[in-house]
């Protein structure tokens, strides 16, 4: 399994500001401006409200609620709602498809990619608005294991719920130099060595997703020494400086060559991200005692799930129970009713649902017919209804 290092959301030249850490520790990646896509910032639902609105809290106020994004790569699946069979999807286009496709380090099916981007820590002021906190870095926000690879051209049919995704427009990237391989990555169902965890999605803050080394500008990462004999594409020996990784200034995706160490590497780096410390009643986190009289610290972990990743849960249970909506939204903190339907999603258990209930309609209608048989060219009479005066 080969591991890619992918650059994406906002930077300097696009966006201008940093992507977001949440104060709970949701990352939201910040999808670059494209005047010529179709999804716009104030779609995409964030905190209780719309990407748009957070954005503005942030000082980020040069797009408005027309502008418009490259939701790419599309992971995480809060941002907006499903429509029935989604999953991850990542594409590219151009030198950076090319460099994907480079036989010396081309990407297959179950390669690994690692999505990383400018971040910074966020707090809420006394009015509860969003602010920036500290300094900046480079973070790894979340991955994509490869399930499928499509090549995008006239004559690819694409499934229905990918329609929308940016790179699914064929005419939109011929115009473009290489635009000719744009493709489209889909996720895994699941991870091949994490059973029951989706192949795509976005991570909670760890320390050890932060590739900048603590106290150095964020192009200084602080990688493993053990990658050190390992080939990275747009990078060389001299990348290893002397405390440091000096990652490059150009290049969308860098690409590891496939070694034991690197593959373990990328594991470590999905279970920090998908795991949180495990802490007790007072918020200590707890600690395991490996050796009977010597004690080694281990911090032990559980998978993330906070009250927030239950709402979609909560709010699904509310509404078939009955509660009314303006109840439900009330419960759920949601100000608009359009973020509250994106939590509102439709399960296979409720088509299920709708279609038993069909038949029993049907089936009881038919009980209330009564079958006559005729023959042919015979006057069927009809029973006199009563008339209105």
């Amino acid at each position: 399994m080969k591991i890619i290092l992918s650059r994406k959301g906002f930077d300097s030249s696009y966006g201008g500001y940093p992507s977001i850490v949440l104060p709970n520790g949701g990352l939201v990646s910040l999808p670059i401006p494209l005047s010529d896509d179709k999804r716009r910032y104030s779609e995409l639902a964030c905190e209780n409200s719309d990407l748009l609105g957070l954005m503005n809290q942030l000082g980020i106020k040069k797009f408005d609620s027309h502008s418009t994004c490259h939701l790419d790569p599309d992971i995480n699946e809060d941002f907006i709602r499903r429509p029935r069979g989604w999953k991850g999807a990542f594409g590219q286009v151009g030198a950076a498809q090319s460099h994907l496709e480079n036989k010396n380090h081309k990407v297959k099916i179950g390669d690994l990619f690692l999505f990383f981007g400018w971040f910074r820590k966020t707090i809420k002021d006394g009015q509860g608005q969003y602010k920036y906190s500290g300094p900046d870095f480079h973070l790894i926000y979340g991955y994509l294991q490869i399930g499928k690879i499509l090549k995008v051209n006239a004559n690819r049919k694409l499934p229905q719920w990918l329609k929308d995704h940016p790179h699914a427009n064929h005419e939109k990237y011929l115009h473009l130099q290489g635009g000719h391989n744009n493709t489209i990555y889909l996720s895994s169902d699941e991870l091949t060595f994490l059973n029951g965890v989706p192949g795509y999605g976005c991570f909670r803050y760890n320390p050890k997703l932060v590739l900048t080394k603590p106290g150095e500008t964020r192009t200084h990462w602080d990688l493993p020494r053990e990658l050190k004999n390992v080939k990275i594409t747009y990078h060389t020996d001299r990348s290893w400086q002397n405390g440091y990784f000096q990652s490059a200034h150009r290049g969308q995706e860098f690409v590891f060559d496939e070694a034991s160490v690197v593959e373990d590497w990328g594991k470590d780096i999905i279970r920090a991200g998908l795991c949180e410390p495990l802490r007790d009643e007072n918020g200590n986190i707890v600690v395991k005692k490996l050796k009977k009289g010597k004690v080694k610290e281990k911090t032990a972990m559980v998978p993330t799930k906070l009250f927030h990743d239950f709402r979609r849960t909560a709010i699904r249970n509310m509404v078939r129970a009955g509660v009314p909506e303006r109840v439900a939204m009330e419960n759920s903190g949601h100000k608009t009713r359009s973020v509250f339907e994106r939590y509102n999603i439709v399960s296979d258990q409720d088509l299920k649902e709708a279609a038993r209930k069909s038949q029993a309609y049907y089936e009881k209608q038919s009980e209330n017919v009564e079958i006559q048989e005729v023959k042919r060219g015979e006057v069927i009479p009809f029973n006199k209804g009563t008339q209105n005066e």
